[in-house]
C-alpha cells in the first residue's frame, strides 16, 4: 500500500502561441560579471559597473511581478512616503553583488519587528542535502531587538539570520562576514525626523560556494533568492499624523520560507558588463496550446488525440536521477515526503509513481494523470489519500 506524496513546485510557466519569443520574465534578472573589477561595499555604488548592471523597480502599491510579489500594511496610516527601490545585481567571481537604491524620507528601526527599514531575503542553499532546497534567512536592517529605549541616533542596520550571532547586532566571525557582507550609506540620519531624509543605498555581497552554487562555471548558475522590504516612517520620535509602516515584496516575503515565489537570478561567466543584451529567460515549462485538435473529453480516459501529442512530466517517489533532470530550478525546488503511520515510517513497496500531462484549449488548461498504482484508496486522513493537487495562482 502507498503511504507515501510526492510534488514538483515552483516552475515559471507560459503559455506557448504561434511565437517562440517571450517576454522577459519578471520573476528572473541577470546579474551580469564585472570581467573581475572589484566592487567595494561602501554603500556608495559609484562603480562603473553599476551603471550598466541589469536593475528592477519594487514599488508599494505597484505590482513587481507574478506569481508571487506583494505588499502588506503592518501598523500606522497608509504611507504618505511609500517604498520606491531600484535593485540591480552583478557578479564577481562565485559571489552575486546586490545594490539597492531606496528612497526614504524617514530612515530608521526600533526594537519592535516590522518596524524598522532594511531588507529580509533568503537564498535556497543548494549545499544541503535534502530535497527541495531549504531557505538560509538574510536579515539586514535597523531591527534591533534587544535594545532598550530610544534607538541611537546614526545607528547603522544589523545582520540578522543565517551567517550572523545573537544577540542581534553582535560582532560576527571572518567566515560570517566572507559568506555575506554589506554596507549602507543613508543619504540623512537614521533614526531621526529632526530633518527629512532622501534615502539609503545598500551594497551587499552574496558569496555562493558554501549555498552550493557555481557561477563561474561555463553554463553558470541560477540563485534562488527573494527580497522583502521593510519602511517604518516618522517614528523618530512618533509622529502620529505621519507614522506608517508597512512592507513590499519582490517574490517572496520571507527569509525562513519560501512557497510565495522566488527570484531567479542568473550568472555566467560570458554575460558581462561588456557582453551586450542579456539573453531572454525563457519559462521552465511551457504549457502548449492544442491548436486545430480537438479539448480531450474529461471521462478519465486519455485516448483523445491530443494526449498523445501532449508534452508530459514524469513524478516518481525515490527517483533522485529523474528529479536530477528537471530543467532549471525545478529540480531544487521539487522533493517528496513520507508522512508518519503509526510508530514510525513504513516501508515504501509501491512508490508514488505519475506521468503529468498538460495542454491548453481555448481558455482551458487540462491536465492528465497516469498514475501507476497497485493499491487505490481512501483513509480519513489527508496524508493517507490516494490521489493529486493542483494550486494555480490567481
Amino acid at each position: 500500500m502507498k503511504k507515501t506524496i510526492t510534488a514538483m513546485v515552483g516552475l515559471g510557466l507560459a503559455l506557448a502561441f504561434a511565437s517562440p519569443a517571450h517576454a522577459q520574465r519578471t520573476d528572473a534578472i541577470w546579474a551580469r560579471s564585472t570581467n573581475g573589477a572589484p566592487i567595494v561595499l561602501d554603500g556608495i555604488m559609484d562603480e562603473p559597473a553599476w551603471a550598466v548592471a541589469e536593475s528592477t523597480v519594487v514599488r508599494f502599491g505597484i505590482d513587481s511581478g507574478v506569481p508571487g510579489s506583494g505588499a502588506k500594511f503592518e501598523a500606522g496610516r497608509v504611507p504618505i512616503d511609500s517604498t520606491y527601490a531600484v535593485l540591480k545585481f552583478l557578479s564577481v567571481g562565485n559571489q552575486i553583488y546586490l545594490g539597492a537604491r531606496v528612497r526614504d524620507k524617514s530612515v530608521g528601526g526600533s526594537a519592535d519587528f516590522n518596524l524598522f527599514d532594511g531588507l529580509l531575503m533568503d537564498v535556497k542553499k543548494h549545499s544541503d542535502a535534502g530535497f527541495p532546497k531549504p531557505p538560509n534567512e538574510y536579515l539586514y536592517s535597523w531591527w534591533y531587538p534587544d535594545q532598550v529605549g530610544t534607538p541611537p541616533v546614526g545607528q547603522s542596520p544589523s545582520f540578522k539570520g543565517a551567517w550572523a550571532e545573537l544577540p542581534v547586532g553582535s560582532p560576527r566571525t571572518p567566515a560570517q562576514i566572507d559568506a555575506w557582507d554589506a554596507a549602507t550609506h543613508v543619504q540623512g540620519i537614521a533614526n531621526s525626523d529632526a530633518v527629512n531624509d532622501t534615502g539609503y543605498v545598500i551594497e551587499m555581497k552574496f558569496n555562493l560556494t558554501p549555498m552550493g552554487y557555481d557561477i563561474t562555471q561555463p553554463a553558470g548558475d541560477i540563485v534562488e533568492w527573494n527580497v522583502s522590504i521593510y519602511d517604518c516612517d516618522w517614528n523618530w520620535p512618533l509622529d502620529v499624523s505621519k507614522f506608517s509602516a508597512n512592507r513590499v515584496w519582490w517574490q517572496d516575503p520571507w527569509g525562513n520560507v519560501g512557497w510565495y515565489g522566488e527570484v531567479r537570478i542568473h550568472a555566467k561567466p560570458s554575460v558581462t558588463v561588456a557582453s551586450g543584451p542579456v539573453p531572454v529567460i525563457a519559462p521552465e515549462l511551457i504549457l502548449p496550446n492544442a491548436g486545430a485538435l480537438a479539448a480531450p473529453v474529461v471521462d478519465g480516459n486519455l485516448n483523445d488525440p491530443v494526449w498523445a501529442q501532449a508534452p508530459h512530466l514524469d513524478i516518481r517517489y525515490g527517483d533522485d536521477a529523474l528529479r536530477a533532470s528537471y530543467p532549471n530550478v525545478a529540480r531544487f525546488r521539487s522533493g517528496q515526503f513520507q508522512p508518519p503511520v503509526g510508530v514510525g515510517p513504513p516501508l515504501v513497496v509501491d512508490p508514488a509513481d505519475a506521468t503529468v500531462k498538460y495542454i491548453i484549449k481555448g481558455n482551458s488548461l487540462f491536465f492528465a494523470f497516469d498514475v501507476r498504482d497497485k493499491v487505490v484508496q481512501y483513509f480519513n486522513d489527508p496524508d493517507r489519500w490516494d490521489g493529486f493537487s493542483v494550486i494555480v495562482d490567481e
